[in-house]
């Protein structure tokens, strides 16, 4: 039985992709592939590799046992095909947030995946975005759950964080040892399980327009704090998306967006597989939104005359 896990990124649709796959469950189980969503890798059939407050997890050998049986079990109703999509895999939003960096736990976390699936596991899915939109909506969804609006500090310690996708893949890939394909946001659910699958499923067509658990706008947040007694000055009113980092700062991190996508688009270092939608940006002309397969004209130097040393934007992370 193929194994295939998806670790989300968070704020990457992917609870929009999990509902897809509950939807069409049934269909999907005719063409031989099953799915395990938050709904049962949350109920306990993950405890011990995702995050938890208490000390009651099981010990490794005690996992892997577990996770074996479920598997065998799913194997002898003929299932040839397994999706795992669970995001907090790679760590939590608001740990992000605590430590100002992308998963920084993304490599210990993995390597014990790695191991609760004894090393069965064949092919792993990430869905990045741009650190420029990421960071604004994580922040959306922690605040309105109750956490405070991050300090002026806190959002210069982001934009000034090096670690980005390329290093969440370089993790991934080392603790795996399974194929790594990465994907970005806005790919269709649809899309998402056809690379998911190599091609090998015909996606249904059905349920894959909903957006799920998207950022609240300005009015929500302001809403959810006023409600909460908090101040709400930190956010302008209006229904706009809500943009907690000024100009420079939104630069740095494009920039940083930009990097890491032009490592993935011209290989991912021979360790991951970047899958671009294959689709134009409207009205240009010239130099694309990004890089693609083939690195557009102007473009081929970068990372040698434009490296580390010479800054493009405004200045070092």
């Amino acid at each position: 039985m193929e194994i295939i896990l998806h670790v989300g990124a968070h704020r990457t649709a992917t609870t929009s992709f999990q509902h897809y796959m509950r939807q069409n469950a049934t269909v999907l189980r005719r063409q031989r592939l099953a799915f395990w969503g938050p709904r049962k890798t949350r109920a306990g059939l993950l405890a011990g590799l995702l995050p938890r407050n208490d000390a009651s997890a099981p010990d490794m050998d005690t996992l892997r046992c577990h996770i074996a049986q479920a598997l065998t079990r799913l194997e002898k109703t003929g299932i040839s095909r397994l999706i795992v999509s669970e995001e907090n895999l790679l760590g939590l939003p608001a740990h992000n947030l605590r430590s100002a960096r992308l998963y920084p736990q993304a490599a210990e976390r993995m390597e014990r995946v790695a191991r609760a699936f004894d090393h069965r596991i064949d092919r792993v899915v990430m869905t990045v975005r741009p650190q420029h939109r990421y960071w604004p909506s994580a922040m959306a969804y922690a605040v309105q759950r109750g956490h405070t609006v991050p300090s002026a500090a806190q959002r210069d310690r982001i934009t000034r964080s090096a670690r980005g996708w390329r290093d969440i893949a370089r993790d991934v890939a080392a603790c795996q040892g399974a194929e790594l394909r990465v994907l970005p946001f806005g790919t269709t659910p649809r899309a998402t399980l056809e690379e998911m699958t190599a091609g090998a499923i015909k996606p249904p067509q059905f349920h894959g327009d909903l957006q799920l658990n998207a950022a609240p706008d300005r009015d929500e947040l302001r809403a959810a704090l006023d409600g909460r007694g908090a101040d709400t000055s930190a956010i302008p009113a209006g229904t706009g998306r809500w943009q907690p980092f000024d100009a420079d700062q939104r630069a740095m991190l494009a920039e940083a967006w930009q990097d890491d996508e032009f490592w993935l688009a011209a290989g991912g270092g021979g360790i991951a597989t970047y899958r671009l939608p294959g689709r134009r940006t409207p009205g240009m002309k010239h130099q694309p939104e990004r890089a693609g397969y083939h690195l557009p004209p102007g473009l081929i130097g970068r990372g040698h005359d434009n490296g580390i040393e010479e800054r493009r934007m405004v200045g070092s992370r």
